[in-house]
């Protein structure tokens, strides 16, 4: 139960951003390990709700934050959890005309409320007892109080006071927290839509107390017990009952409305003295005639404006304003959804992402010169489907995506107009046993000499596991050598002597293929397969394989990670030596990045787990306990090693952070920053412009030797101590540099002030 007249921490915007910083500082156990400049992309395209503030904008709570929309001008403000939000999936939204704040509840329990100056303030009570569902459903306003409804039941709160002040546990005969979907407040009584029907009170009396209620059910002559919505029309009572509306007459439900069974009625809405509902897929009116329809696109509900301009909540499409008939998307430039499965970086650094599959996949999407470009069946018919789950890019600019169930598609950077799509019609990729022309392509991996490889998942059936696109666009095929019929893998590496490593998604294990760059001739090939009875696997059920710098195999499993220290040895016939790795053990591991200073980088269900160049030891761990991540359910990791930008994909939303893991220079360009360098204010000085595998020297004006340092990229840092971990004193300093591995080396300057 949540605790009546409960205290609540407020945190201010700025408060907040101090917060975040503070809790940062501990999340590295590596001195020279840091994230920064965190950023948060999420799709604005499924809207849950809009108000109105004084000043005439629009707020609209969707599933990936908050935007507003200011119809005088045009412009947008987005929050999100890194600008405002403690989370940014939305749930319900309203306006509080005596205060002049917007009320934001999310899926989580939180609620942030703002100022019409974008001040905030957030409440966590809710969220903290860990309800079952914390979901906020509704947010209604009477005088300075606030009634909430949500997943774990109902409460009030008091605006002015910042605290709870009632949360009946029982509602008369309903079950305790019984789910509240929307409230009503009609002159001196409040009406509540849940889970078990409809219970109402007056709403001076002790709400607390479970006989100030009286419930409406079933028994009462609803079709269903659950009411999804209510309203109050020409002093009557109307419920939403799934595909039916009911009024009430004396104590019991009629009828006034049957829709067709697919249909839920999500919304009502009193406009001008006639009543309005929405289902998910229309518009319509129980007073006079009124239809929009809404069959291509589904919507969650509507609102009016004006006379003249409605606003339709998109599921997919965000929110458009119809004006004389005349439809307008008004949503800013996001990804097309929060689903962020597989990620890469393009040779021009444009990341591009694939969203998911089995009816959820929304596409692809890009973001291409700082822009979002979302690829979706609806809007470009060319790529003919929306599961679109893994992808991968070359060194020449091509994209592949594969596709759970409609073969793959290849496009281009600089003609992303142009797709090229294969399937069984037009390449050896054959479909599962039960239906041929269901073709499911598995990772894909471009090999040195610019072949696209292509895993063909058919779960038992006869067909290629491999099949090859060669520079000449002519396909190959290869079967699975060890066992024909046994075509569930789906993940797929390429090492340095051309082997290609594929996973197993079902008890497989890992099979090692090469085919000795002779596509036509299959006597020369080398294969096998790697299992728990043969090796440390920890798993024989994989989800990612990559290989790092060094040349080794790493191999993400369902329970654990392993690595092959010697690939090579599938070639010559010596014993292959596989390690399961003992820091991450006993849980699922979703994707592996391999950064521009060989470390890995390891997304897991509990965040994300940073192993060092070495693979000995955890430099970092990253969640949403100590970051802005919005899931610790990371599924894609990529990188961009130019700039060192690292991207997390979640089923939430994608996540941005630079990081020191940056490609070195061939030749020094030494810069220091910040200058002056205060080491009691700015805790660390960043020395840029580094070759590969530095050794730092930083010494006094005089020669004298301070600090020592190493570097195997572009960035490192210095806290401003010396050998002995004193804080050095005010003065000119020099960094010499020279590189281990090449002919180079480059001098730069530090000035210290410390005040």
């Amino acid at each position: 139960m949540l605790l009546n007249r409960s205290k609540i921490l407020l945190f201010g915007f700025k408060s907040l951003i101090l917060l975040i910083i503070t809790i940062f500082t501990p999340l590295f156990i590596n001195a020279q390990f840091k994230l920064e400049n965190w950023r948060t992309y999420t799709s604005m395209n499924n809207v849950v709700n809009t108000i109105l503030d004084s000043k005439g904008r629009i707020w609209v709570g969707t599933s990936g934050g908050v935007f507003v929309y200011d119809p005088s001008n045009g412009t947008y403000k987005e929050f999100r959890n890194i600008n405002g939000l403690l989370s940014t999936e939305i749930t319900a939204i309203n306006y509080n005309e005596q205060d002049k704040k917007v009320y934001i509840g999310s899926i989580d329990g939180v609620i942030d409320i703002c100022t019409e100056d974008f001040e905030w303030t957030h409440i966590t009570d809710i969220k903290k007892p860990k309800f079952t569902n914390p979901q906020i459903y509704d947010i209604v306003f009477r005088d300075s109080l606030a009634y909430i409804a949500g997943g774990f039941g109902f409460t009030v709160f008091d605006c002015k006071r910042q605290i709870f002040i009632e949360t009946p546990p029982f509602l008369n005969e309903f079950q305790p927290n019984t789910p509240v979907y929307q409230i009503l407040i009609k002159a001196d009584e409040i009406w509540l839509a849940t889970e078990a029907g409809i219970a109402y009170a007056k709403i001076k009396s002790t709400l607390g107390n479970p006989y100030s209620w009286t419930n409406l059910t079933q028994k009462n002559g609803l079709a269903d017990k659950k009411v999804y919505s209510i309203a109050y029309f020409n002093d009557t009572i109307y419920a939403a009952n799934a595909y039916k509306i009911f009024k009430l007459d004396s104590n019991t439900f009629l009828p006034v409305l049957t829709l067709d069974s697919y249909h839920i009625v999500n919304r009502f809405v009193v406009f001008r003295n006639d009543l309005y509902y929405s289902t998910q897929y229309m518009v319509g009116s129980l007073t006079k005639a009124f239809n929009i329809d809404c069959y291509k696109n589904q919507i969650n509900g509507f609102s009016f404006l004006d006379i003249n301009r409605i606003l339709l909540y998109y599921k997919e499409k965000g929110l458009s304003l119809i004006v004389n008939n005349q439809e307008s998307n008004i949503t800013p430039e996001t990804p097309a959804s929060n689903l962020f499965l597989s990620l890469c970086i393009d040779n021009l650094g444009n990341l591009w992402s694939a969203t998911d599959k089995n009816g959820r996949g929304r596409g692809f999407t890009g973001l291409i010169n700082g822009k979002w470009k979302n690829f979706t069946r609806e809007e470009i018919p060319e790529i003919v489907d929306n599961q679109y789950y893994k992808v991968r890019s070359s060194n020449d600019g091509r994209i592949a995506l594969s596709n759970w169930g409609k073969g793959f598609l290849i496009t281009n950077n600089t003609e992303t107009d142009k797709f090229y799509f294969y399937n069984n019609l037009n390449s050896p990729l054959k479909g599962i046993e039960e239906d041929t022309n269901w073709v499911v392509t598995g990772e894909t991996a471009f090999d040195r000499y610019g072949n696209l490889w292509i895993v063909n998942f058919g779960n038992q059936s006869n067909g290629p596991l491999l099949v090859v696109l060669d520079k000449n666009n002519k396909f190959y095929s290869f079967p699975n050598p060890v066992s024909p019929l046994n075509r569930y893998f789906i993940n797929l590496a390429i090492d340095y002597n051309g082997t290609k490593w594929v996973g197993s998604n079902y008890l497989g294990g890992v099979l090692y293929f090469n085919e000795r760059n002779t596509f036509d001739d299959k006597v020369d090939d080398i294969y096998g397969v790697f299992q728990m009875s043969n090796s440390q696997l920890p798993s024989n059920e994989t989800n990612c394989i990559v290989v790092d710098k060094e040349g080794y195999v790493w191999i993400g499993t369902t329970s654990g990670l392993a690595v092959v220290l010697n690939p090579s040895s599938v070639l010559t016939g010596s014993k292959t030596i596989i390690r399961k790795s003992s820091l991450i053990s006993e849980q699922p591991i979703n994707d592996i990045l391999i950064d521009a200073l060989n470390n890995k980088w390891v997304a897991t269900n509990n965040g994300v787990f940073v192993i060092s160049s070495d693979g000995s030891s955890v430099i970092a761990q990253i969640n949403t306990q100590n970051s802005p991540l919005l899931s610790d359910e990371v599924m894609a990791l990529t990188s961009n090693n130019k700039n060192g930008r690292i991207y997390f994909g979640t089923k939430k939303g994608l996540i941005e952070a630079t990081s020191l893991s940056v490609q070195p220079l061939p030749d020094y360009e030494i810069t220091c920053y910040p200058q002056p360098f205060n080491p009691d204010k700015h805790k660390q000085l960043t020395i840029d412009g580094l070759a590969g595998d530095s050794e730092i020297r930083i010494v006094t004006a005089s020669g004298e030797l301070i600090r020592k340092l190493q570097s195997q990229g572009r960035i490192t840092l210095w806290d401003g101590r010396n050998e002995n971990g004193e804080l050095v004193s005010n003065g000119i300093y020099l960094i010499f540099a020279s590189s281990v591995t090449s002919n180079v080396s480059g001098v730069g300057k530090i000035a210290v002030l410390r005040k």
